[in-house]
């Protein structure tokens, strides 16, 4: 009869326990018929718009679509205009430049979703309550009449309202001469519950990575280094390299500091393969918690800082790999792995990891970070031959716990397939008091804006404490504030120092009793960029404060409060190591640490490390092309796409998370990452 049925099924495309199988799941069924006479295209193209018609606002329309569950990335951000001609609603649309071009499209996918994003407009202004987000569910009577359209005009018509929610209306496509592109006789709009859409993983996960700690890539013994040309340690032998038997052709000379080695070879001494040194030799203190971890952990970077400048400064140690160890800087196990039961993590050397990464992103070939055990000495020949294996396995990071040596990489959270990575049940965290209050660092920022509304319209927070250096004073404050008290929401801002440790006591303190903390999102930060070989330590102290010492702050202040969240906004420099910003790196390590310390005290607990936000702020509006050619790999993230992983963030298992959307094209073009190499 000419009729051909066609329907669409998938099931999930990850590892499976051995046995199982997922289900297929129909996403649609539909039948194909031979084409009909186009109509009604000329309410399209007779005057446009049509005389009458009323424009509708569309500033932000994306920004306030992401917040009420619709994140669209910038593939489908293509509406332009939008009018009201009675009860029709009438828009031009164009393909964004980031949905790629048309070839093999009868109508672009993206066109065709962004054509239909005026209805949001009309449920928006009828402020309707359907019980959930109205989504396509019917089409019929749909002709394509024209291929490879990029700018189109359409005209929406409603034809009904049914029960529970549902509403259908005509749709009507036409292209900039009023040429009919595409017109649909019926489309059923039904609401779909957004917890369910986000249950389904896909994209609410695509973009969040857990760094995983894999065992070593096996490599040929003859790969490079060997253990035989010379090793040499800087500052206390606490390894006791020096008394491994055989340990070099040279033996192993210990030098108190880089000066000291350096004048070894003024007097003729030849360069060794290896210099080894501990950063920080007592593997941090315990006493005073994580404020005193805080002050030693910004000593122990500005260390490393100069030792580092001063190692890349002398031309005679070009060829000599300087081994950084630490001691339990890094958790490297899962949320219920043994390596958990050190409340463990060594904050005060964590910012060394962020400070070396991102110098080795600045010279690759110069450094190996290696994180040994807290509490137990490994023997020196396990030392040794994990330092030469990952050299010859060109691993510039690893970590040895008894005996077992592991590489981190990134993978991605969708990938796992583990029912205990996170808790889909909703987009924000369970539990949250809607009589609490959430305090926001940052809160007057850009990001920190975001942040809040999305907290309001999404996550049902009424209570805000938002708190930045010039509080009600910031650009944009007054706006923000009543635009949150629009939405119902109480807000308060605050001009709150946040590296003052009594300030922020004092704002946590002072909020009012009747509706306590419950949550905290640190999302404050500085940034203050330069090549490792210029960065002073002014510039680092100034970082670290914003982000690292802040954030200790709140973790002091808020204790003792029975929180139920507590969200650090940090960085992918910190995991990656972006060239030009070591400082910027070492205080998100740091914050990165703290998370993993807080879980394991029974707290609540997470950092967010983020890609760079296309939105640019005060932070990262001075960075231009060259900058973001950096960020490798990494494409900057849009505002509802950020909002979105920040939704996915709030129910994973995982005390770090990193969020960003991934460049595979971008990565092509040069050294990948180690950490990057599992994607």
């Amino acid at each position: 009869d000419g009729r051909r049925e066609v329907r669409v099924h998938s099931r999930p495309d990850r590892d499976i326990e051995p046995g199982a199988e997922p289900d297929w799941v129909t996403h649609a069924e539909g039948a194909l018929s031979p084409p009909a006479t186009p109509s009604a295209v000329g309410e399209v193209a007779a005057g446009w718009p049509p005389e009458g018609a009323e424009p509708v606002d569309t500033e932000d329309f994306y920004e306030r679509a992401a917040a009420s569950g619709y994140a669209y990335g910038p593939a489908f951000q293509g509406l332009r205009a939008v009018w009201r001609d009675g009860e029709d609603l009438l828009a031009e649309v164009t393909l964004p430049e980031a949905a790629g071009d048309t070839d093999g499209f009868g109508i672009h996918p993206a066109l065709l979703d962004a054509a239909l994003h005026p209805m949001l407009l009309a449920a928006d202004a009828e402020s309707a309550d359907d019980g959930g987000m109205a989504l396509p569910f019917s089409w019929n009577g749909v002709s394509l009449w024209a291929t490879e359209a990029t700018t189109v005009r359409v005209r929406l018509s409603p034809r009904q309202h049914g029960t529970d929610g549902e509403r259908q209306l005509s749709v009507v496509v036409a292209d900039a001469m009023g040429a009919p592109v595409l017109t649909v006789d019926s489309l059923t709009m039904r609401p779909a519950d957004p917890g369910r859409l986000r249950a389904g993983g896909g994209r609410g996960n695509d973009g969040l990575l857990t760094l995983e700690w894999i065992p070593m890539p096996a490599v040929p013994d003859d790969a490079g280094a060997s253990a035989g040309e010379g090793w040499a340690v800087l500052g206390q032998d606490t390894l006791r390299l020096a008394e491994e038997p055989g340990l070099g052709d040279g033996g192993v000379v210990c030098h108190p500091d880089l000066e000291a080695l350096t004048a070894a070879l003024d007097d003729g001494a030849p360069p060794p393969a290896f210099a080894v040194t501990c950063l920080p030799g007592d593997g941090g203190s315990e006493e005073g918690g994580v404020a005193t971890a805080a002050v030693e952990g910004l000593t122990a970077v500005l260390r490393a800082l100069e030792l580092v400048r001063g190692w890349l400064a002398e031309p005679r140690l070009a060829d000599v790999r300087l081994v950084v160890m630490t001691r339990g800087a890094v958790p490297i196990g899962g949320p219920d792995a043994e390596e958990r039961r050190d409340g463990e993590v060594n904050v005060a050397a964590a910012g060394l990891w962020g400070l070396l990464r991102s110098a080795q992103a600045e010279h690759p070939d110069r450094f190996v970070l290696l994180d040994l055990d807290r509490t137990a000495d490994p023997a020196a020949s396990d030392v040794a031959d994990a330092v030469v294996r990952a050299v010859r396995a060109d691993e510039p990071q690893a970590t040895l716990r008894a005996g077992r040596l592991v590489v981190p990489r990134l993978m991605r959270v969708r990938d796992t397939g583990r029912a205990d990575e996170a808790d889909a049940a909703g987009p924000a965290p369970g539990g949250l008091d809607p009589d609490g209050t959430v305090l926001v660092t940052g809160g007057t920022g850009t990001l920190g804006g975001l942040v809040a509304e999305h907290l309001v319209r999404t996550w049902q927070v009424t209570h805000l404490l938002l708190v930045s250096r010039r509080g009600a004073e910031a650009p944009g404050a007054p706006e923000l504030a009543e635009r949150l008290n629009g939405l119902g929401a109480r807000v308060r801002i605050a001009a709150v120092d946040v590296t003052d440790a009594a300030a922020v006591a004092d704002a946590v303190s002072g909020i009012d009793p009747a509706h306590p903390l419950t949550g905290v999102i640190h999302a404050a930060g500085l940034l203050d960029d330069a090549v490792v070989t210029s960065q002073t330590q002014e510039q680092v102290a100034r970082v670290w404060a914003a982000k690292a010492a802040a954030a200790a702050h709140l973790h002091s202040a808020t204790a003792d409060l029975p929180l139920r969240l507590f969200v650090m906004f940090s960085s992918a420099a910190g995991v990656v190591g972006n060239a030009g910003q070591a400082g910027y790196a070492a205080a998100n390590a740091f914050v990165d640490a703290l998370a993993a310390h807080r879980r394991a005290l029974g707290l609540p607990g997470l950092s967010v490390a983020w890609g760079l936000w296309t939105q640019a702020s005060e932070m990262t509006g001075h960075m231009g092309r060259a900058d973001l050619t950096r960020l490798r790999g990494m494409r900057p993230l849009s505002s509802e796409r950020g909002l979105a992983l920040l939704d996915a963030a709030s129910r994973h298992a995982r005390p770090l998370v990193v969020a960003v959307d991934l460049d595979p094209a971008g990565a092509a073009g040069g050294d990948l990452p180690a950490v990057l190499r599992g994607l």
